[in-house]
């Protein structure tokens, strides 16, 4: 008997396994071949990946909860979505697929859709995975608990309310836009880079605008060059900050320069925007500069705007490849934050007053920050001499490393400080104990500013400051024994921060809880 009722069993559950997939199949036959929002099949070259087409007559056949889950849906059809649903994030359909062939996730049928699901408290270890593997992913929340719906229709009685819990589209992750610290797998900048190119024929030298962004920081760099008919400059700033995703103006990329970035990059992430609507041009990009209150409320007031905004506002590509940026970033619904931090400054690909030209081809063939092999760090000189203990000072020496001194005494002066902590070891010793355990500094402002961060991370960057103020004051009671030029401009130039470090400790009571 026993064994004749798990037969049964099993052959109810193929049974009701085969109905609804039969059943699933009928009722989203739409996605047999999916469609983008203009109805363009993926052949097209207008077909646009992130919307998907869902004729009208399905929306009649859909619950309350499915039309909630396919309205956010259509519009991120390229990314995996999250949806939030009581302790759990759940994923449909295609993303369900995914989830169970890629990662193993158990499959279900329910609400008449496949369903993969994860627990709420592991969201930022599943979202870390996906995003390994190359996919975007968004998360949508509920904005409301089930016992706060039963209030809103209680209070709504004789409206056309809503019958499913509020939720909404919260946060979309990218690889090269991550800015939560429980994401990011590596101390070194990620960027995110626009690059838009004016190349009026096959024959002519490109001229390039580059835009690019390290969301962890908030640090955005602009530059603009002519380059050579082989994309030599172009090559050498893809290989100095190998960005993780590229955002791109859609049929305007010339074949030579896309053969540049896919010979140099490795599996990068490409966006393509259309042109005008989203990727702007310079006059659609300072007007939604202003528009979007980004430096300032006043939107004729360019006086608070960044210096490094102000010095490239007449250069067109380059202001029409921020503006591509921000457009993208917008969608992501990172741009308030970011680029209200007003860090934004010129990049110099290849410093040629103070630095030695190390060009792409250079970098490469010498394995300076790469290798030739699978293209990770291994055997390479950023990492036989990145000795930095500091996430902010690994990030540093990588930029010496691309950008070697050329002054003499700008050489010298760097000499003269490492010999002369080598003559005092004892100070040499303490400093390098000191810092190690200082945490990412760059980071956590950045997610301060946003408003991202936690009381525990908020403190954890009070304790920095405090560590760096105590080094400081070491050094201090040392310059007897210091007669480095670099190391007492360094030491004399450091700021007072004491009175806003007390402020803000002061603002908090810190005490040990047994729980």
């Amino acid at each position: 008997n026993i064994f004749s009722n798990a037969s049964t069993r099993d052959i109810q559950r193929k049974e009701h396994g085969k109905q609804f997939k039969e059943k699933n199949e009928q009722r989203y036959s739409w996605l047999a071949k999916p469609r983008d929002a203009d109805q363009n099949t993926p052949d097209s070259p207008d077909y646009d990946p992130r919307t998907l087409y869902i004729p009208p007559n399905a929306w009649s056949n859909f619950t309350p909860f499915e039309k909630q889950y396919w309205e956010v849906k259509r519009t991120q059809w390229d990314t995996i979505l999250f949806f939030k649903k009581g302790k759990f994030y759940e994923l449909y359909e295609k993303d369900a697929d995914v989830g169970h062939k890629d990662f193993d996730l158990k499959m279900t049928d329910r609400v008449n859709m496949r369903m993969v699901g994860v627990p709420e408290m592991a969201f930022d270890y599943w979202a870390s995975q996906f995003i390994a593997r190359g996919f975007k992913v968004a998360k949508v929340d509920q904005m409301e608990t089930a016992i706060g719906k039963s209030m809103r229709e209680r209070n709504d009685t004789g409206k056309k309310v809503s019958k499913v819990i509020e939720r909404k589209l919260t946060s979309v992750f990218t690889a090269g836009t991550l800015v939560d610290g429980g994401m990011l797998t590596s101390e070194m900048n990620t960027y995110c880079m626009s690059i838009k190119e004016y190349c009026p024929s096959i024959t002519s030298n490109p001229e390039f605008g580059i835009c690019f962004v390290d969301t962890a920081t908030a640090e955005f760099q602009l530059t603009h060059f002519k380059d050579d008919i082989s994309r030599s400059k172009l090559e050498t700033i893809i290989v100095q900050l190998k960005p993780r995703e590229l955002v791109l103006e859609k049929g305007h990329l010339s074949a030579a320069t896309r053969r540049v970035l896919k010979n140099t990059l490795m599996d990068p992430l490409w966006t393509f925007l259309p042109p005008e609507t989203e990727y702007w041009n310079n006059e659609k990009t300072l007007d939604e500069i202003r528009i979007g209150g980004y430096f300032g409320h006043d939107v004729h007031d360019e006086s608070t705007w960044p210096q490094a905004l102000k010095e490239i506002r007449d250069e067109k590509i380059t202001v029409s490849a921020l503006g591509g940026l921000i457009s993208y970033l917008r969608q992501l619904m990172l741009d308030k934050d970011l680029l209200s931090a007003r860090n934004i400054s010129i990049y110099d690909p290849v410093r040629q007053a103070t630095s030695l030209v190390l060009d792409g081809q250079t970098l490469a063939n010498l394995e300076i920050l790469q290798n030739s092999d699978d293209g990770s760090m291994d055997g390479t000189l950023l990492q036989l001499l990145g000795n930095a203990v500091t996430p902010f000072g690994k990030r540093l020496f990588k930029r010496w490393l691309c950008h070697p001194l050329r002054s003499v005494s700008d050489i010298n002066d760097r000499l003269d400080a490492v010999e002369n902590l080598n003559q005092h070891m004892d100070i040499h010793e303490a400093l390098s104990k000191q810092l190690v355990g200082i945490p990412d500094l760059e980071r956590l402002i950045s997610r301060i500013h946003a408003k991202r961060c936690q009381v525990k991370e908020f403190l954890s960057t009070l304790d920095g400051f405090e560590k760096i103020r105590t080094i400081i004051a070491g050094l201090r009671s040392e310059q007897d024994r210091i007669d480095s030029k670099l190391l007492k401009s360094i030491i004399n130039k450091f700021p007072d921060i004491d009175e806003k470090l007390n402020f803000f400790r002061n603002g908090f009571v810190e005490a040990d809880v047994e729980i």
